[in-house]
């Protein structure tokens, strides 16, 4: 995990401006980091209960990526627009490729909450764990 949460953190710093290119962003955000959390969280028995505290914080991670987008979402709806009515656009203009990020963070997000059906075996194996410590800390019920 430790060059994606490398690669994620200086993205965080940079506000999402660390790419070289629409395409770079393209590539890691609707692609390697999508699918490497779908992995992590649909192949439950690879994930043992030892590796919770170091998927847990990755999964931080993710959600401070998720949370970073939204905030500075606004700055690039202009390019969202533009997007929509050129559909093409992500692939050659980075602020359209970063507005258009929008789709797999937001199923990221659910994921991380286990809102879709691919994910629930995760929670259901680790149902008895807390995947989080605090008071505002959930138990899994599935």
């Amino acid at each position: 995990m430790m060059l994606i949460e490398k690669k994620i953190q200086k993205v965080l710093n940079s506000n999402f401006q660390s790419f070289q290119n629409a395409w770079e962003c393209t590539q890691f955000i609707r692609g390697e980091l999508f699918y490497y959390i779908d992995a992590l969280l649909t192949t439950p028995n690879s994930v043992h209960t030892d590796d919770l505290p170091s998927l847990i914080n990755f999964i931080e991670l993710a959600f401070k990526l998720i949370l970073k987008w939204f905030e500075i979402m606004p700055s690039h709806l202009s390019s969202f627009k533009e997007a929509l009515q050129t559909p093409n656009l992500f692939n050659v203009d980075l602020s359209a490729a970063i507005a258009m990020c929008g789709y797999e963070l937001s199923f990221i997000l659910g994921s991380i909450w286990g809102m879709n059906k691919r994910t629930k075996s995760f929670f259901a194996k680790f149902c008895q764990n807390y995947l989080c410590v605090g008071k505002y800390c959930l138990q899994s019920k599935i």
